[in-house]
This record gives C-alpha cells, sequence and structure tokens, in this order.
C-alpha cells in the first residue's frame, strides 16, 4: 500500500506562510489521495462515498462497549486470520454483543432436478463452476465448486430439496452427498423418470 508523506506541524504559527508552502502542498496532495483510495474523492459527483474497502493487515480490535438497555449501537468491520487457511482473511462485523463472519458462504446454488444425464443450468449461484447430472438412477449431480473458493477438505453444507417427480415407493432416502475438493457430489435414492422431473434443490457450503 501507498506511504502518503504528511507533516502535522505545518503551516506553523511562528513561520512564514511561504516557507511553509511546499509542504502545504505536500499535505494537501496526500488528503487527496488517501480518500481516492477507498472513496469518489472532490470534484466529482457522490464525493466521499465508498468505492470498496481495502484491509491491508488483519487487525482484530477489542469489543466495542458492552452490552446495556437497551443495547449500546457500536460495531465494527474488520479482518482476521480465516480457521481453514490462516494464509487468507476473512471478514468480521462485531458489535457489542456478537462476532459474526460475513465471509462464511464460501458458495451456493439452487438447481431444478431433471430427468435426463446431462448438464444443469443453475438458476441462481456463486462460486459455483458447473453442475451436471451424471447419473439417472439413483440420480447423481455433482456440483464443481469455483477454484479456490473453498481451502479445507471437511467445510460445512447446508442443503434442501424435494422432487416433484414420481418417487418409486419405499426407496427414497435422506439425499446423501460426498465431497472431493472441489467437487460436491449429491446421490438422491428411488426416482424415476416416469411422470418427469421437478422442484428445486439448494445448497450452501460454508467455513470458517
Amino acid at each position: 500500500m501507498t506511504n502518503f508523506p504528511f507533516d502535522a506541524d505545518i503551516p506553523d504559527a511562528n513561520n512564514d506562510p511561504s516557507a511553509d508552502q511546499p509542504g502545504m502542498k505536500i499535505n494537501n496532495n496526500s488528503t487527496e489521495q488517501i480518500l481516492s483510495v477507498d472513496h469518489v474523492s472532490f470534484n466529482s459527483d457522490n464525493g466521499g462515498t465508498h468505492l470498496q474497502v481495502n484491509f491491508c493487515t488483519n487487525n482484530i480490535p477489542p469489543t466495542p462497549g458492552s452490552p446495556g438497555t437497551p443495547p449500546l449501537l457500536q460495531s465494527i468491520a474488520f479482518t482476521q486470520p480465516g480457521v481453514a487457511e490462516p494464509g487468507q482473511s476473512e471478514f468480521i462485523f462485531q458489535n457489542s454483543n456478537a462476532v459474526n463472519m460475513l465471509s462464511a458462504v464460501k458458495a451456493f446454488g439452487n438447481f431444478t432436478l431433471i430427468g435426463a444425464v446431462g448438464p444443469v443450468t443453475a438458476n441462481n449461484s456463486f462460486n459455483v463452476a458447473s453442475i451436471a447430472k451424471t447419473q439417472a438412477n439413483p440420480a447423481i449431480y455433482t456440483v464443481t465448486l469455483t477454484a479456490g473458493s473453498v481451502h479445507s477438505d471437511q467445510p460445512c453444507f447446508v442443503f434442501s430439496g424435494v422432487p416433484t417427480g414420481v418417487v418409486t415407493a419405499g426407496t427414497y432416502s435422506p439425499i446423501i452427498y460426498t465431497y472431493d475438493k472441489p467437487s460436491l457430489t449429491f446421490t438422491i435414492y428411488g426416482l424415476t423418470a416416469v411422470g418427469g422431473f421437478g422442484g428445486f434443490f439448494n445448497f450452501v457450503v460454508l467455513e470458517a
């Protein structure tokens, strides 16, 4: 990150303003440049608003205030080392009551269950490279996550889905999953091709 020069001792009451002018110009330029790192700067519409937020290092602050009646409204956003990959930062929001990891969601998706084997188009997804139905019975869907989105071999998974196609009587079972990074495979037993398929399947991948 850039080091912006700034002299806090100028202008000085005992100095000739002309003597301090070069330093004041440096201070003025540094003020504009440091504002421009993350903000819309001077002489522009929406000046002062954020373009983004850069964190150059992990900095875990003390708890802001303490719970009260009513609870204090102080809050802090910062980054800290990840659990699965300490070399990567995770984004944290902390108030006087709790610490919340906002970057814990690494990937998610929603897709429609289909009858034929082949590629599946996600209805809504993030950090999902591809989805494919690779087997008809039992129905197997393979989700390939975007490279680098998940670090560990044991992230947390949340998934749900109920098919609207025909389910073979007595053979439908809870969905079984396996994970071999970056591939997440769901196996659904008991589905038949009779009557067509439908219904949505949802999954979320979480990691600290």
